[in-house]
């Protein structure tokens, strides 16, 4: 068996709302997905860093019953700092020419739990937002956290469908000036209209007011700045978890 483990953060802004995301793949299938950690006062930084903590717990976890486990992250400032920039600081007391080392207090238990299992479990970098399945995912379980504030780090139920998390804010999302929902390329509204996962309505806007126009009064809605205008986009539901997490 194999087991993969995808870690990622985010924080809105930066600094400001963080939280953390975690997807675990067993034998190329998504098995868990993990979210939380919130701080209302973090940083992008101390985000990926705990997502990387819990990442580690989990692959220690893995290798006790004897599993190959891969880290995938897409932060290298959270990888260097854990299993390249610590070994120098801890030779040097945990200090740093010109100041203080930040985010210590995350940094060295992850470098702890790392140095023990670091001939047992890769930690490698991938790109984020490119599109792959497990760092994607990661990252809505971030966002996720912020959304709904959990401290802790929860297990997210077991989804319908991995369109339906994939569908869901992202963390470099900007937000609506309405009701703080997000704020989406058009594009992606369209291609998720055609993929069936996102019922929207699409209308011109020509005013800058504050009230979107006509049937959409009611509705969770975007407004996105596009090229050629100002669109606003009604979702044709008004459900709180539509796939579009208005």
């Amino acid at each position: 068996m194999q087991t993969k483990i995808f870690a990622d953060g985010g924080c809105e802004p930066n600094p400001g709302k963080a939280g953390s995301g975690v997807a675990v793949y067993r034998d190329g299938l998504v098995d868990e997905l993990w979210y939380g950690l919130y701080n209302p006062r973090g940083t992008n930084n101390t985000a990926e860093l705990n997502a990387l903590h819990q990442a580690l717990l989990m692959a220690e976890k893995e290798i006790e019953s004897e599993v190959t486990v891969a880290i995938f992250c897409d932060s290298r400032y959270a990888i260097q700092c854990v299993t390249q920039w610590a070994v120098s600081w801890e030779k040097k007391g945990w200090k740093k020419p010109g100041g203080d080392i930040k985010n210590l207090d995350l940094i060295q238990p992850a470098y702890a739990l790392f140095t023990r299992l670091k001939k047992s479990v890769q930690v490698l970098h991938v790109n984020g937002h490119t599109g792959l399945e497990g760092n994607e995912l990661a990252d809505r379980m971030s966002i996720h956290g912020i959304d709904t504030k959990e401290k802790a780090f929860a297990r997210y139920e077991t989804p319908e469908s991995l369109e339906a998390v994939l569908a869901m804010r992202r963390a470099d999302a900007p937000r609506c000036r309405w009701g703080g929902t997000a704020l989406r390329p058009l594009s992606e509204h369209r291609e998720d209209f055609r993929r069936g996962l996102a019922p929207v309505q699409v209308l011109r806007r020509k005013s800058s007011g504050a009230s979107p126009p006509g049937p959409c009064a009611d509705r969770p809605r975007y407004s996105v700045a596009t090229g050629s205008g100002i669109f606003v986009i009604c979702t044709l539901q008004t459900s709180q978890r539509s796939p579009c997490r208005t």
